[in-house]
């Protein structure tokens, strides 16, 4: 099935054509001036879309749209059919990627991007869940909003020329199911990156949220400059053994929650532990917390169903409600704080199960306190 629009037609908006699934060929007026990506989702047999000529906004190249910057230059993916299928390369001539150009493409695999590429757009291959192969340029300036999320990637190198990497840009699917936690639910992803690769010299300062939600990572070489991992940025994180590197200064709610780490050291940099920061990591065993450390805050490691014994360091000043609670296989507490932090009957919920180890001076100082003096011994 083909379709020529004949009528007088500035704007296609989105889903205009939204589950035609016979469409193979549509061909866009020279009235339209705007085009959403969205135009045409759920047509998975359109294999090309062209442009007629005197069309000063669009054109059609080898039936992949582009739209034309302030300049008249057409330089821009804008919207890839999702019925042309395999692999494509990238004319050299293109400079940028739309966003959700290739939003939902799920018969493309492999996609071969142009030397001189500079930005990938927000959501450009989101849900393109066979795409396994991607390389990105040296040219490449700016990774944009789930640019990446619900693809079929297995290993990414970030080049040291990307200066930008938006929220969730290589997040894992998004399952529409949540995910019950003390605050209330939410969306669980999961991926196929086992590898990531910052390269030497890489401007990154911060991990952007959710930017590796939900991928089982086994290496990864941090960006060299990197200060702060966001909020959700490395949920499902499966190296066994996680050194947070030296540079990092700060890590934000959610960061590894449902990591499949063994171990984690973590940098004298760091002063918070924040909420979920580390929670249901299932086969967490121990942890390494720097001198550093003057909160946990609630729920930190909650659910940590194999954790065996915590050291709360002598900097602690704050352990915030539920911190290490559901870890009920937790059999030694060890805290080096002079005076009993303040705690509540939340804290823990291995009362009943663990020994506490305190400073030889500050024995009666635990042994007096109503909440610390309830453990085992």
């Amino acid at each position: 099935m083909s379709s020529r629009i004949e009528q007088i037609i500035e704007e296609i908006e989105e889903y205009a054509f939204s589950g035609c699934k016979a469409l193979k060929t549509i061909t866009l007026p020279a009235t339209v001036k705007e085009c959403s990506p969205l135009a045409f989702l759920g047509c998975k047999a359109l294999e090309a879309i062209a442009v007629a000529e005197g069309n000063k906004v669009y054109k059609s190249v080898d039936g992949v749209v582009a739209v034309a910057n302030e300049e008249g230059e057409f330089n821009t993916i804008a919207i890839y059919p999702a019925g042309k299928a395999g692999e494509y390369a990238v004319p050299a001539e293109f400079k940028n990627i739309a966003d959700k150009a290739f939003y939902d493409c799920d018969a493309l695999k492999a996609v071969q991007l142009s030397d001189d590429l500079q930005t990938i757009g927000g959501r450009a291959f989101e849900n393109c869940d066979v795409l396994d192969s991607i390389s990105l340029p040296k040219t490449l300036q700016a990774i944009g909003v789930s640019a990446f999320e619900g693809t079929a990637l297995r290993t990414i190198i970030i080049p040291k020329s990307v200066r930008n990497i938006r929220d969730y840009a290589f997040a894992g699917t998004h399952q529409y199911y949540s995910s019950s936690t003390p605050y209330g639910s939410k969306y669980r992803y999961y991926g196929n990156i086992k590898t990531v690769t910052f390269e030497k010299g890489s401007p990154i300062k911060t991990l952007s949220r959710g930017v590796f939600a939900g991928q089982p990572i086994s290496k990864m070489v941090f960006p060299d400059s990197v200060t702060t991992i966001g909020e959700e940025a490395l949920t499902g994180i499966a190296i066994d053994s996680l050194v947070i590197p030296a540079t990092v200064q700060a890590i934000e709610a959610y960061a590894f929650w449902g990591g499949k780490m063994k171990h984690i050291s973590m940098p004298n940099s760091i002063k918070n532990i924040p909420k979920m920061a580390f929670a249901d990591c299932e086969s967490l065993l121990d942890f390494t917390m720097p001198t550093s450390i003057e909160t946990i805050s609630p729920h930190a490691f909650y659910s940590c169903q194999n954790l065996n014994h915590i050291k709360v360091s002598s900097s602690v000043r704050t352990i915030g409600e539920e911190a290490f609670a559901d870890c009920p296989n937790v059999k030694k507490v060890y805290t080096y704080t002079l005076e009993p932090v303040s705690i509540n009957q939340q804290t823990f919920s291995c009362w009943r199960t663990a020994n506490l180890y305190v400073p030889n001076t500050s024995y009666y100082n635990y042994y007096y306190n109503t909440q610390w003096s309830q453990f085992l011994s």
